[in-house]
């Protein structure tokens, strides 16, 4: 399987030492926008990787790929939140310790997506 190029922005910014020529890549139309029905958290978490990207990089087509990411971000930053603020084991219904909830989303379930249950009912 091949790799994948390096977008033309990229490439040129980092300079042509072998002369090669760059070939354009297909331009995409506008910007991604960041949702408004989003918590603060996730704004912040999509700020971060769009002021991360060199300009040029983004479209509009990114978009959903974006909002996705920021909210796995925002949902990881508070999942370890709180186990920082209790623990990894805390008392389960019986009294007897157990796995933290929250690291299950932290660490991801195995066979099942969290991501497809926090957007289902948006």
């Amino acid at each position: 399987m091949a790799r994948h190029r390096k977008p033309s922005v990229i490439r040129k910014r980092e300079g042509n030492p072998g002369k090669h020529p760059i070939p354009n890549d297909i331009a995409g139309r506008g910007k991604p926008r960041c949702p408004d029905h989003r918590s603060d958290a996730q704004k912040r978490c999509w700020q971060a990787v769009v002021r991360s990207l060199p300009e040029g990089i983004l479209t509009s087509a990114d978009g959903q790929v974006l909002e996705r990411m920021a909210i796995a971000w925002a949902l990881h930053r508070e999942a370890a939140r709180l186990i920082r603020e209790s623990a990894v084991l805390v008392k389960g219904h019986d009294s007897r310790p157990t796995k933290n909830p929250a690291l299950t989303i932290m660490l991801g379930e195995p066979g099942r997506s969290w991501m497809t249950e926090t957007t289902r009912h948006q």
